[in-house]
């Protein structure tokens, strides 16, 4: 049995991957949304710059996943084609949905005919980028070894978050880049693993990362008020954030060494979780989404504990759209598409490209 089926089904991983996605679903609810514009530091406006502190967070995990999981499995042409035709459905359906909607000009929705060589979706591009690299990152983590592995990681976390976050220089940072190096880290960990001696440690330190870097955010709003200044208050919350990036990596150790038997529930929500990303961030629709269906701006200025509901009923209700959603483009069109078996020769031959020529190579 190959280590990829094993590592599939582990459903500790699963839920890490649902939270991620509920952490970045929440960050788009209060950065889309209007709360986050309203001039004074309300309550709620307090509570939800705590829960965006999670959003960058998420998609250093999504890509910390993917590098764990891919680094003992193989390029597949077929997997690649499955995610670009379900971006490729929810964008035109969406764009259709914006221009009736808002009636804008249907000319509108040109770009999202390309939505991943026109970067309609960020983190999409680079998701599919750093996957088309994938067994060439692969390669590099397994022949560096686990010494040099960590000195390039080392090495990488100094020039692309350490040198950013303290000096607020990206000089060389890209998404593309940046995802690269998360990659880097989720391979590490899946090849020669990351422990501590004490365990609790990824979890004192997830906690302390979620402490200091709300500490920040309050006092950066202090300061701009003393001092009449506009430092930015979510600068250690950014996607390349030294603070983040360790909470991260720890978070992810957290969820590894959870012992969880395989639930069918968890796979199947972490599934449908990156439709629910699909669904809330398009371009064209999400001001549609905030605004109009989900109506942010309505619970800015009501009691907590009703702001707190409605995020959290937004949060049920996208996952419960997603799962209709993609079981329905799944039966009725992936899943009829794939079996045609007419071009699986060639799929094979661009597999057999992209990996066993690698693994044939020499250091």
């Amino acid at each position: 049995m190959e280590k990829e089926n094993v590592k599939t089904r582990e459903s500790n991983i699963e839920l890490l991957r649902v939270i991620s996605m509920v952490m970045i679903f929440v960050y788009h609810y209060c950065v889309h949304g209007s709360i986050l514009k309203v001039g004074s530091y309300t309550i709620n406006k307090l509570v939800a710059l705590f829960l965006s502190i999670g959003g960058r967070v998420g998609v250093n995990l999504f890509i910390l996943i993917m590098g764990y999981f891919m680094i003992n499995s193989k390029f597949k042409i077929k997997k690649l084609l499955k995610l670009m035709l379900q971006v490729f459905i929810y964008s035109i359906l969406l764009a259709v949905i914006s221009v009736y909607r808002l009636q804008t000009n249907f000319k509108a929705i040109n770009i999202y005919l390309k939505p991943i060589l026109y970067n309609g979706y960020w983190f999409v591009t680079a998701y599919v980028t750093t996957y088309i690299f994938s067994p060439f990152l692969n390669k590099l983590v397994k022949v560096l070894k686990k010494e040099n592995c960590k000195k390039l990681i080392i090495i990488g976390g100094f020039i692309l978050s350490i040198i950013p976050t303290v000096f607020s220089i990206t000089f060389i940072y890209t998404d593309l880049i940046w995802f690269v190096y998360m990659y880097i880290i989720g391979s590490y960990i899946g090849e020669y693993d990351i422990k501590f001696k004490n365990k609790k440690t990824p979890l004192i330190v997830s906690i302390l990362y979620l402490i200091v870097t709300y500490g920040t955010i309050i006092v950066t709003i202090a300061l701009n008020k003393y001092f009449n200044k506009n430092f930015d208050i979510m600068h250690f919350t950014g996607l390349y954030s030294t603070l983040g990036l360790i909470g991260s990596i720890c978070l992810f150790i957290v969820f590894k060494n959870i012992n969880i038997k395989s639930n069918k529930i968890i796979n199947f929500l972490a599934k449908v979780s990156f439709a629910t990303y699909l669904l809330s961030d398009h371009t064209l629709y999400k001001n549609i989404f905030w605004t109009m269906d989900c109506k942010t701006q309505v619970f800015d200025q009501v009691p907590v504990y009703m702001f707190i509901g409605h995020i959290l009923l937004c949060t049920i209700g996208i996952y419960i759209v997603a799962s209709i959603l993609e079981t329905i483009r799944i039966y009725l069109i992936e899943k009829p598409l794939f079996k045609i078996k007419i071009f699986d020769k060639y799929f094979n031959k661009i597999d057999d490209w992209m990996n066993i020529n690698i693994d044939k190579s020499k250091a």
